[in-house]
């Protein structure tokens, strides 16, 4: 009886501790995302300004690829006699480059070429006429980052005329400009 006593008390042994237990082994991994501001592909810039009492408004259009890219403008001067501020009407091309760029700051140029129709006082003193120019163009700026999507800042623009001798050999725009990023 005590060999068999032995026996189970062995057995129960055994079976108890050869059990295996269950090992849960818990993992947890943080993700960290930098903030940055959007560098979007497309670039929408709206201007607005006045010139001796001339309203000036614009418009840009960039595509980009990292700082630099490919784009159109588009601006309209209205007239102002009584100041000799001529009207214009002016579109083209323009290759813009992000000089400096910064996650609060963005300082650029945008060197290009186009057309500009500008209204000048006729030769014979009565009326005006039109002349269309074409010359070179560029856009110097400094905008704020407002937020991923907008900033707003200065532009100046000069539009130069090349080969009209009665039209003025260029011309000079300040406007306040806000660019959307899209």
């Amino acid at each position: 009886m005590k060999k068999i006593l032995v026996l189970a008390t062995l057995l129960t042994a055994t079976v108890s501790f050869a059990q295996r237990t269950k090992t849960t082994t818990y993992t947890t991994t943080t993700t960290t995302t930098p903030v940055t501001y959007s560098s979007g592909q497309n670039e929408l810039t709206a201007n607005v300004g006045f010139q001796s009492g001339a309203i000036n408004l614009g418009a840009t259009y960039a595509q980009m690829q990292g700082s630099t890219g490919f784009g159109g403008y588009f601006l309209l001067q209205t007239e102002k006699t009584s100041a000799a501020v001529n009207q214009a009407i002016a579109l083209g091309g323009l290759y813009k480059i992000n000089v400096i760029s910064t996650s609060d700051a963005v300082f650029y140029a945008a060197p290009g070429a186009g057309l500009a129709m500008i209204k000048v006082p006729s030769a014979t003193g009565t009326g005006t006429d039109d002349k269309t120019v074409f010359g070179p163009s560029l856009k110097l700026g400094a905008q704020l980052k407002v937020s991923p999507t907008f900033a707003i800042g200065v532009e100046n623009m000069t539009i130069v005329n090349w080969f009209e001798e009665k039209a003025p050999a260029g011309f000079e725009i300040v406007t306040v400009a806000m660019t959307f990023n899209y």
